[in-house]
């Protein structure tokens, strides 16, 4: 009897573990081998002498242990997004108050050591898991910088992760992205957007034309030209219920716009959903 429960302590501590950790997925009948298993990790320093204000806030959702693909490529992502120089990856991938503090010292001494400088200095940034799915996970990174003039730049990007072999997913997820049903929908969702947040109420195509940013010769945008409708240059992910779709600031609309973004319900988009990314939906959460 004392055997036996030798052998079951171990065991019993093992599943506590995989089933208790924050942001974690259950470890029963899960299709991967990899568990997902993440805690809030944060760095917060702020100093106000020498005349200014100098601030950097790091916060990130990060794998509490590698094990596997999935947490591995997650680890890897907020490594090479959350820094203010992404070509630096933070040098311990198994400890995230490690990472977050290797980022964090490095922009706040890169800033209190500016000779010319303004009054003050701010970097904060996130990296969040924002969707769990029985399939996939979704991780969305938000940067704000602000190192003078009249405002800061604020990035917003995202990406989907397989939750059965952890492979990064951003186009991928989608397929004929260049014909003009899929351009319409863009559209469409772009003036939603506008509609809720700029004009607080329904707008039309001719008044969409008139927010967004003039062609490269100074010409407005014409009703005809959003059917062509462009892509965001950041890639999309999932959500809970469709696709997100982020533009940058001045992309194509001014800053007083705001970070324009939309989802595109699975339903409506589902003929532009490639084989993976059906793949990645196709079976419902228990």
């Amino acid at each position: 009897m004392k055997d036996l429960s030798k052998l079951l302590l171990p065991l019993l501590a093992i599943v506590v573990a995989f089933s208790s950790c924050k942001n974690g997925r259950s470890w029963f009948g899960g299709s991967s081998a990899d568990t997902l298993c993440t805690d809030t990790y944060k760095f917060d320093k702020v100093d106000s002498t020498a005349e200014r204000v100098v601030e950097v806030k790091i916060e990130a959702d990060y794998p509490a242990a590698i094990t596997g693909p999935l947490s591995a490529n997650v680890a890897s992502w907020i490594r090479s997004n959350i820094g203010k120089d992404n070509t630096t990856l933070a040098p311990d991938t198994m400890n995230g108050q490690k990472v977050v503090d290797f980022f964090g010292k490095q922009i706040f001494d890169s800033y209190a050591g500016e000779e010319v400088y303004p009054s003050s200095m701010s970097y904060i940034a996130s990296a969040k898991l924002v969707c769990k799915r029985r399939n996939y996970v979704s991780y969305v990174l938000n940067v704000y910088e602000y190192t003078g003039g009249a405002h800061g730049m604020t990035a917003v990007s995202g990406a989907t992760f397989s939750q059965i072999d952890g492979r990064q997913y951003g186009w991928e997820l989608l397929k004929d992205t260049a014909k003009t049903g899929f351009h319409k929908l863009m559209k469409k969702g772009v003036r939603k957007y506008f509609s809720s947040n700029v004009a607080k109420g329904e707008i039309t195509d001719e008044e969409l034309c008139g927010m967004l940013l003039l062609n490269i010769d100074g010409a407005p945008v014409t009703a005809q030209q959003l059917d062509r409708f462009p892509l965001p240059s950041n890639p999309p992910y999932f959500t809970r219920k469709g696709v997100n779709f982020v533009y940058s600031s001045y992309e194509i609309a001014p800053y007083a716009a705001g970070i324009p973004a939309f989802v595109i319900d699975f339903e409506d988009i589902k003929d532009y959903l490639s084989k993976e990314g059906k793949a990645l939906i196709k079976k419902k959460d228990k």
